[in-house]
């Protein structure tokens, strides 16, 4: 996963600062802060959501489980801190990778809606809390950033244009997973998970709103993917270069690079991003599932967590062809 501090053209424009710390002590202040959110958040919750999660939660007792799930949760600030984002590209990253979880909780499990908000915003926000207040904010977020800065900026900053992006990456996933629904996955599901209580909330959903689910993974994938990449979007001399090629002149090794490599740095970016939001949720959903929820094994996981990685390619594509319209 490429770091990326801002999106620029090559204009030298700093993040905004957030912390005046020494770098070495960052990362480690942020994994406390971190932990620490998540542990008091769950305390708190947990006179509103009762036993419901714990009833199908595998007991974690043994010092391995805890230290697997400990180092997890450090992973994934690991992920946002060297991927160097800020806080609110981190807030779209966690949204979804942890979104698909409880969804599986609140569908398949019986868990209370009320129960798996609380449980989703306690994941988010206690990676993003820490990050707002140790790590820089990038120019892309920046509604008064300089226009060299942050090209496109009155793209990225368009309501209109947010709005339509969110609208089109909730309705990629919602096909997506819907279609599973409506193919394999539920004999899947059947098979793998021994906990399963329902599918009929799915199919309720389906049926009256079935949008509303996925309203907060298009505004978590506009902001990560489309977003980043239209920021991207300025001509550099490498671009300039790669429009300019001329496949009856060119060497093999300059086609052979072309292809592979030969786009452009939006095209880059929102690769690079569809990429680290593939692998990543696709880690982060299976190890959520297979390690936490009770009677799962390790293939229903994966399987689980396979669709949503398949959505989020599915995003990438549609911004792709968005952000060449825009």
């Amino acid at each position: 996963m490429a770091q990326e501090v801002s999106v620029t053209n090559g204009a030298t424009s700093a993040p905004l600062p957030a912390s005046k710390l020494p770098a070495v002590l960052r990362f480690p202040l942020l994994a406390i802060l971190s932990l620490s959110a998540s542990y008091f958040g769950t305390s708190l919750a947990a006179g509103i959501t009762g036993y419901e999660l714990a009833s199908v939660s595998r007991s974690l007792n043994e010092p391995w489980q805890i230290g697997a799930v400990l180092g997890w949760k450090v992973f994934e600030l690991a992920v946002g801190w060297f991927g160097r984002y800020d806080y609110q590209g981190v807030a779209a990253l966690m949204t979804l990778s942890h979104l698909p979880f409880h969804y599986l909780l609140a569908t398949c499990y019986g868990v209370s809606h009320t129960t798996s908000i609380i449980a989703l915003s306690i994941d988010v926000l206690s990676n993003v809390i820490p990050f707002a207040l140790l790590c820089p904010r990038s120019q892309i977020h920046n509604a008064n950033a300089p226009k060299a800065a942050v090209p496109n900026r009155a793209v990225i900053h368009n309501y209109g244009v947010t709005a339509s992006s969110a609208l089109l990456g909730a309705a990629v996933y919602a096909v997506t997973i819907y279609a599973a629904y409506y193919s394999y996955l539920p004999v899947y599901l059947i098979v793998h998970f021994d906990g399963l209580r329902s599918l009929a909330r799915v199919h309720d959903a389906t049926a009256t709103t079935p949008l509303l689910p996925f309203l907060p993974l298009g505004w978590a994938a506009s902001h990560f993917l489309f977003s980043a990449s239209a920021g991207a979007s300025h001509k550099n001399l490498r671009d300039i270069r790669r429009e300019a090629f001329n496949p009856a002149t060119a060497t093999l090794g300059e086609t052979v690079a072309h292809n592979l490599w030969g786009h452009s740095k939006r095209s880059k970016v929102l690769i690079n991003r569809t990429v680290t939001l593939m692998l990543f949720s696709a880690a982060n959903i299976w190890f959520r599932t297979f390690v936490t929820v009770e009677g799962t094994d390790a293939p229903g996981a994966a399987g689980w967590a396979s669709v949503w990685a398949a959505a989020a390619a599915l995003t990438g594509v549609a911004y792709e062809w968005l952000g060449r319209a825009t």
